[in-house]
């Protein structure tokens, strides 16, 4: 019965989470695009990166897979914000990195965080 109420709510919870996520790094997108010169508006750069992303995630459940659709949808991104922006390439690479790390930092220190936290509550002699 657990089971039957937890596995529903995860998924409805996964599905917000991603939401929240598509419009916060769209909106990176945006802000370091702009930095850069960019010229397209946050709807065009929103409408353009929701389209690979959901097949994008779903492909990075599948083992092997996953990793050849992370590295397709960076490249879709570099594109999509290529064009939304008027941006050249370089430019638009750049962006998109900015935007993945500024992604990424939070995650990878709050990961070294519970990693530290773990060794010092369970010491190993």
């Amino acid at each position: 019965l657990v089971a039957a109420v937890m596995i529903p709510l995860l998924i409805i919870g996964n599905v917000i989470l991603f939401i929240i996520a598509e419009l916060i790094y769209t909106g990176l997108l945006f802000l370091i695009a702009k930095l850069l010169g960019g010229k397209g508006t946050y709807t065009q750069l929103l409408w353009l990166g929701s389209l690979p992303a959901p097949i994008g995630y779903a492909l990075q459940a599948i083992p092997m897979l996953g990793i050849l659709a992370m590295l397709y949808v960076f490249y879709l991104n570099f594109l999509l914000t290529k064009e939304a922006q008027n941006l050249s390439m370089g430019r638009a690479i750049a962006t998109v990195l900015i935007a993945v790390a500024i992604m990424i930092t939070p995650i990878i220190l709050l990961a070294a965080y519970l990693i530290n936290l773990d060794s010092t509550m369970f010491p190993t002699q």
